[in-house]
């Protein structure tokens, strides 16, 4: 709070109605603040779980139906395998050049 002669006068010509007044609308906005922030980050929070779970079935959608993409990693241990004589098929097709 700014203390200076102004402030200090303002507040002493105020009646005591007028200054309990001005401190409940502080803490009713301290409050609603608060209050929202939370119903924000908890609607945050379910949309991020919405989200992932969503993400989930697809992936889980994918590996079942074997469709799934072969671009999951860097691709070094498929290479290592393609040389030690291990032919996967589509191991690099035109699905893993739309994924990278």
């Amino acid at each position: 709070i700014n203390e200076n002669d102004l402030f200090k006068h303002g507040w002493r010509s105020r009646s005591r109605v007028e200054a309990l007044q001005y401190i409940f609308l502080k803490w009713l906005l301290a409050f609603l603040v608060g209050f929202l922030t939370g119903i924000i980050a908890t609607l945050i929070n379910l949309a991020v779980e919405n989200i992932a779970g969503y993400k989930f079935l697809v992936v889980l959608k994918y590996i079942n139906t074997e469709r799934y993409l072969t671009a999951a990693g860097p691709g070094i241990p498929e290479i290592k395998a393609y040389l030690n004589g291990v032919d996967t098929p589509n191991m690099y097709g035109a699905t893993t050049l739309i994924v990278k």
